[in-house]
């Protein structure tokens, strides 16, 4: 046999690598036994308390004002006592617990809550669930996080908590436990917080034509590919107008009405300066805080007329807070001053030290119970509706209309967001030092004397 005939052809050996390729294409192609690329990503992806659970065993039934939590209270964005029930002056903190983020380095730069408790997000992969005693009831870690960006607030609704990455991965655990219900992706960076709305998640996304609003259903994860396109600079903020049947959008110094059926532009106005933080909706009217240190308010029955300007001296540190009833305004400023200002006029009733050192900025609006609406000569047409606001240091303060300081509250650290408002009591998230938070009870001091009461009697 002739010795060269033997040598290995190059073609042969090209032949056979071809068709060990197509064999291993073909068994793993469409292999139930493995995993899929989503299955995989969903494992590497959860957290060290997480269950994966692709698909919801039993789907709830999801009605259109299932949401638990809206920033500021409500997607009005008015940072009203949610529970609408008169109060006590006088709280008390009477119990605080450290939370032990152990070595995950959780930031808690975007705080959201409900009575279930808080869940915390920011600029790590990391996002968690807070419950009331202070305790991680779970732990969720996407795989990673690009520089200089940060994890959107939680959104919550009465079963589920929904988990954002600026990349538009999105996860839907179990609120209770962490379980994973689903996950999917827009496939597209997020460049505004989403928001619930109806049975699904608005997501605004980056498109070639502006902004994508593209839905998510809450159920199923089942991501509506032909969502519609907006000429929207990315940072809006979104709040609902239910009287004017709108979504108002606040983007540097624009104001913009949306459509949110066909969501198309209604109408627009410019102010002269950026805006800080979303427009507050009271009935057909808007209230913006511009960065000139003003108010503003806006008719959205006539298409963005705007009524009024105030002035506060400093530029604000957040929205207003609209007190009910009264028709009134609160507002901090970056000198940590309190404003009360009339909605209807815009006239400026006072303004106050309030001193406010917390990273807490927001005030909150709440009524007093009957008896101190008489003990401070208030006056009864309005119902008690007070301005409650963080102050000093560690601390928030309870001012009348009139500008009279009733109390001082101190807690056991520096309030980061708006507390949650339960029955009888507040539910404070706290920064105390470095990387360390507690969780407050303030409970009134009527329910403490109550329950101190309850321990000293016999066993017998």
């Amino acid at each position: 046999m002739d010795y060269e005939s033997r040598k290995v052809k190059w073609y042969w050996v090209f032949a056979f690598c071809a068709y060990c390729v197509a064999v291993a294409y073909l068994l793993f192609k469409g292999n139930p036994l493995l995993y899929s690329k989503l299955d995989l990503r969903s494992s590497l992806d959860q957290g060290e308390f997480v269950h994966r659970q692709t698909i919801p065993a039993h789907p709830e039934e999801i009605a259109e004002s299932a949401p638990t939590f809206y920033q500021r209270y409500n997607f009005q964005r008015t940072a009203t006592d949610p529970q609408n029930s008169p109060r006590a002056k006088g709280y008390e903190e009477y119990e605080h617990k450290a939370i032990d983020f152990e070595a995950e380095n959780l930031d808690a730069q975007n705080v959201t809550g409900d009575a279930s408790g808080f869940f915390v997000s920011g600029k790590t992969p990391w996002a968690a669930a807070i419950s009331a005693d202070g305790s991680i009831r779970w732990k969720y870690r996407f795989k990673d996080l690009p520089a200089g960006k940060a994890i959107y607030p939680v959104l919550v609704d009465e079963n589920s908590a929904y988990l954002i990455h600026p990349m538009g991965d999105v996860v839907c655990l179990n609120k209770a436990t962490g379980e994973i219900r689903w996950v999917n992706s827009v496939k597209s960076e997020v460049v505004a917080d989403p928001v619930i709305w109806k049975k699904a998640l608005i997501i605004p996304s980056k498109s070639s034509n502006g902004v994508q609003m593209i839905g998510v259903d809450r159920v199923t994860g089942h991501v509506d590919e032909d969502s519609p396109n907006l000429d929207l600079k990315p940072g809006f903020l979104l709040s609902h107008a239910p009287e004017l049947g709108a979504l108002i959008a606040t983007v540097d110094n624009n104001v913009i009405a949306l459509d949110p059926t066909e969501w198309q532009m209604l109408w627009s106005v410019t102010l002269t300066d950026p805006i800080k933080g979303p427009v507050v909706v009271a009935g057909t009217q808007l209230y913006a805080a511009t960065l000139a240190a003003k108010v503003v308010k806006i008719d959205g029955a006539k298409k963005g007329k705007v009524d009024w300007e105030a002035e506060i001296v400093k530029p604000p540190a957040s929205s207003p807070t609209y007190l009910p009833a009264m028709n009134r305004l609160s507002i901090l400023d970056t000198s940590g001053a309190l404003s009360h200002i009339d909605a209807k006029s815009g006239k400026v009733y006072w303004r106050v030290a309030a001193e406010n050192r917390n990273p807490l900025t927001d005030t909150w609006s709440a009524r007093l119970k009957s008896k101190y609406i008489e003990e401070y000569s208030m006056d009864w047409l309005h119902k008690g509706w007070t301005i409650w606001t963080p102050c000093y240091d560690s601390s928030f303060c309870v001012f009348t209309p009139k500008s009279g300081l009733i109390t001082r509250i101190k807690l056991s650290g520096r309030p980061v967001a708006l507390p949650v408002a339960l029955d009888h009591r507040w539910l404070f998230l706290s920064h105390t030092k470095g990387s360390e938070y507690v969780v407050s009870q303030m409970l009134e001091d009527a329910e403490i004397k109550q329950i101190k009461a309850e321990k000293e009697k016999p066993a017998n």
